[in-house]
């Protein structure tokens, strides 16, 4: 599995946010609000990572860019939104690359 192909769209990135976040709610057994927030906070965390050493669409962003793709990207993972309107409000802030 190459990890680095979650990283080439913001819809791969919104599928990698799960994964990650069922594997440390089990891991620091979070339930309720604690994983709700354990949710938002690894979206930015992986994000910020993911800026810092420049992979995929997090290349060329900003930290603030990157920060607000990560909880964009945690709140479609979610549910909450529908990832083609985050990624409509990106376009419309100049987010994005494509």
């Amino acid at each position: 599995m190459n990890y680095y192909d979650y990283f080439l769209t913001f819809g791969g990135f919104v599928i990698l946010l799960p994964i990650l976040v069922n594997w440390l709610k089990s891991a620091f057994k979070a339930e309720g609000i604690g994983a709700q927030i354990l949710s938002w906070i690894t979206g930015v965390i992986i994000s910020l990572i993911a800026y810092a050493v420049n992979l995929g669409i997090f290349e060329g962003l900003t930290w603030w860019q990157a920060a607000i793709m990560g909880l964009g990207g945690s709140l479609a993972s979610n549910g909450i939104f529908d990832a083609g309107l985050i990624t409509w409000l990106f376009s419309i802030f100049k987010i994005t690359k494509n």
